[in-house]
């Protein structure tokens, strides 16, 4: 388990190091992680809202819906589809990359 923390703790470190000398160290992206999860969740939020409020959730009407919100919404209903897609998905990896970080630095133990 120490050398899976070890090696998982020299990973993030050649990355973060790697982000800091691209983007400034405030602004590394890396380092950020549980803060860009958060944004990610306020999108995926704010768009399934959005779309929950046009969406019709019947068995023989949700396709038409999903249609209807796609095409007949001015290209809002698509672009807080696609929102609501790409978000969800960088959540979860965000999510994931945060915990293996976390994990990786021994901070899932203890009081806080």
């Amino acid at each position: 388990m120490h050398a899976l923390k070890g090696l998982l703790r020299a990973l993030f470190a050649r990355v973060e190091n790697a982000g800091d000398r691209v983007f400034t160290p405030a602004w590394n992206p890396f380092s950020n992680l549980g803060a860009l999860g958060w944004f990610f969740y306020w999108i995926v939020a704010a768009s399934g809202i959005y779309l929950y409020i046009f969406f019709d959730t019947g068995i023989t009407q949700a396709w038409q819906s999903l249609e209807s919100i796609t095409h007949e919404h001015f290209m809002v209903g698509s672009i807080m589809r696609s929102f609501h897609r790409y978000a969800s998905d960088a959540l979860v990896v965000m999510t994931f990359m945060h915990l293996a970080r976390e994990f990786s630095l021994d901070r899932l133990r203890g009081k806080r």
